[in-house]
């Protein structure tokens, strides 16, 4: 057969026609891809926007921002926690939400009126691979909560895990626990913080030492007694606080303190961040609490706070009254 420039250009104009339809065909199914996509996407900013305007979304924006004013106003946190709990605010509202009511629950029901370095404490706890009585005695450390009804115990911590274990939910305590809250090093730690405590409360002895040296010169007989009994009083206790016998350490220890009160250990806090969380130390609470009870807070003190309770005036009370008292006050 002779070869044919017509057909050649006639089967040509077919193929490129078929090219051109698949090509239109192709570009239709791919324009329909894209626009299912976009419905898709557009269906979902639509659910999101209708979720992020339900009753539930709402009221656990409003607490959240209550629980973002708690983290700036309360100073017990260090600046790792404080951004810690400020990023929960930003990316899960819901956890901030039951932290917020968590801490709120717990002073209004149990009157315990915790600060949130504690209630970061008790999540850390409660994420822990630890036995109850572990656990048990870490809340006592890091809380002075004491368990004498372990129903409360168990309440406290479903209450914790529904907070730190909600499925989809950003981890909250994202470190190694065991690590960062075993038993022995706390205890190893807040040891070495009653160390320096004591060192601190050696300059209050020397003053009053100096004081007494010039009462027992005086010529009051009763007066020089007392006054060299003190002396004796103070040496005693400045040999003993260095004494390897637990008993005698202690009772030197137990004399140091009734020189402590809140301010002097705000600031000793403030000059040394080492002995950040003292406060929380057993003895020491028991300390400033007794001290406490011989120096109440004045009733204008009181009456001030509670007419006027600003961050600024909390912030004041408790840097004179110590950490946690205006809550404590104004029964938050």
């Amino acid at each position: 057969m002779a070869f044919s420039f017509a057909g050649f250009n006639e089967a040509d104009d077919e193929k490129r026609a078929r090219v051109r339809e698949d090509k239109l065909r192709e570009d239709d199914l791919a324009l329909a891809r894209e626009n299912s996509f976009l419905q898709l996407k557009l269906n979902t900013i639509k659910e999101k926007s209708a979720f992020a305007s339900s009753p539930a979304a709402m009221s656990a924006a409003k607490d959240a921002l209550k629980f973002k004013d708690k983290i700036s106003s309360d100073e017990s946190l260090s600046e790792e926690i404080r951004n810690k709990l400020n990023g929960i605010v930003v990316s899960d509202p819901f956890a901030a939400q039951e932290i917020y009511k968590f801490q709120q629950v717990q002073s209004k029901e149990f009157q315990r009126n915790l600060n949130l370095s504690q209630v970061y404490d008790l999540m850390t706890i409660s994420d822990m691979s630890a036995p109850v009585k572990e656990k048990i005695d870490l809340m006592k450390v890091a809380a002075d909560i004491d368990f004498t009804d372990k129903e409360q115990y168990y309440k406290l911590m479903s209450d914790l895990a529904s907070i730190t274990t909600t499925p989809a939910r950003t981890k909250i305590i994202d470190f190694d626990t065991a690590s960062n809250l075993d038993s022995k090093k706390l205890i190893e730690k807040q040891s070495s913080q009653l160390g320096q405590i004591m060192k601190a409360l050696e300059g209050d002895l020397m003053a009053e030492l100096q004081d007494l040296a010039v009462k027992a010169e005086s010529a009051d007989e009763g007066e020089r007694t007392r006054a060299l009994k003190k002396i004796s009083d103070i040496k005693g206790a400045q040999k003993d606080i260095t004494d390897s016998d637990p008993l005698i350490k202690y009772k030197a220890q137990q004399y140091y303190f009734t020189f402590l009160t809140e301010d002097k250990l705000n600031q000793f806090i403030k000059d040394d961040q080492s002995l950040y969380g003292a406060d929380k130390i057993p003895e020491v609470k028991i300390a400033l609490r007794d001290n406490r009870a011989t120096n109440p807070i004045p009733n204008g003190a009181i009456e001030l706070l509670k007419s006027n309770p600003s961050n600024e005036n909390k912030k004041a009370f408790d840097i004179k009254y110590g950490p946690g008292s205006a809550d404590r006050i104004l029964g938050l």
